[in-house]
């Protein structure tokens, strides 16, 4: 096997089973909290305080001995060493080495880091997230769920994956959550909300199922072997579909946030008209005329009537007005 990332403590590079598959990093940060009358508080951070790199391992082949004996007198010799794994790389000391002698051939290890210095550059900004990509990763998530799913006559798995391909119908009409219009944002939403609802009349039904086990495996005394095999063999199949449900609501209820997010009044949109009146706006952008006085609002503007060309704040659509301005 070949791992998918390489491992070098000093001059000695761990190779094959010798790599972990993981290697766990990080630590605390130290404090001295002082705790003042009333409940408040004043915290000191003093610094870092690295956790010790820990793994394990297996040496194979007719060097395995010498290679795990060399870790050894790197232990005894006690001198910081630099540590790289990934795009990580700390200056260590080993502290701890541990080796069991199975075969001359086969050695399984553990070995314990303590953490002399970070001395990887730090990271100290990441790129923003894309809601529209991160949307469009949930929804490809959902229907690969709503696949696994197995119908029953709780869980309704075939109208749920049609209700997801209708969410990522409507999603493609819009090229980006954060730009698109108010009507096609509430589609979205309203179609993602009747998925909810129809998940978690799904998910009280499958409940009720499993609490009508009264025994152990679904197994009741005196009842012939077909009927036994088929009350267990429901019980797997809605223990199964709870799960997958529960994921699948946190799933669009994630979806449902980041639309929200995205379509937030800091990311209101904007366009630019020339004449025309703030009735057809809300139309085209709320499909509801109606709802005018919310763009008057948010443009501080009284007359419905555009004059000249004016560049109009679109905010997200807001409970109907009646068409009457406040």
């Amino acid at each position: 096997m070949t791992p998918d990332f390489f491992v070098q403590l000093g001059d000695f590079t761990f190779t094959r089973l010798e790599v972990p598959e993981k290697i766990d990093f990080g630590g605390e940060q130290s404090l001295v909290i002082h705790k003042l009358v009333g409940g408040k508080r004043t915290v000191d951070a003093l610094g870092r305080d690295d956790m010790p790199l820990e793994w394990s391992g297996l040496f194979l082949g007719e060097d395995a001995l010498d290679r795990a004996r060399y870790l050894d007198f790197l232990r005894v010799e006690g001198k910081p060493h630099t540590l790289t794994w990934g795009g990580l790389s700390y200056l260590v000391v080993i502290q701890f080495f541990k080796c069991s002698f199975e075969r001359l051939y086969k050695l399984p290890y553990q070995i314990t880091c303590v953490v002399v210095e970070d001395t990887a550059q730090p990271v100290r900004s990441v790129a923003a997230v894309d809601l529209d990509q991160a949307i469009k990763a949930d929804l490809g998530t959902a229907a690969e769920i709503a696949e696994t799913l197995e119908e029953t006559d709780e869980v309704p798995a075939t109208g749920i994956k049609a209700a997801i391909a209708d969410i990522k119908a409507a999603f493609k009409k819009v090229t980006s959550v954060v730009r698109a219009v108010q009507k096609d944002i509430k589609t979205v939403k309203d179609t993602v909300n009747e998925v909810q609802n129809e998940i978690q009349t799904a998910i009280a039904a499958t409940n009720n199922t499993l609490q009508d086990i009264t025994t152990m495996g679904g197994i009741l005394p005196n009842n012939p072997l077909s009927e036994n095999v088929l009350r267990m063999s429901r019980n797997v199949t809605a223990v199964n579909n709870m799960a997958r449900l529960e994921n699948l609501k946190y799933t669009l209820s994630r979806v449902d946030k980041n639309v929200s997010l995205a379509n937030a009044a800091p990311n209101a949109m904007t366009i630019t008209v020339a004449g025309g009146s703030l009735y057809k706006v809300a139309q085209q952008q709320y499909g509801d005329a109606t709802q005018w006085p919310v763009i008057a609002k948010a443009n501080n503007l009284t007359d419905p009537q555009i004059s000249g060309v004016q560049t109009l704040v679109i905010p997200p659509a807001k409970p109907a007005t009646g068409g009457i301005l406040d």
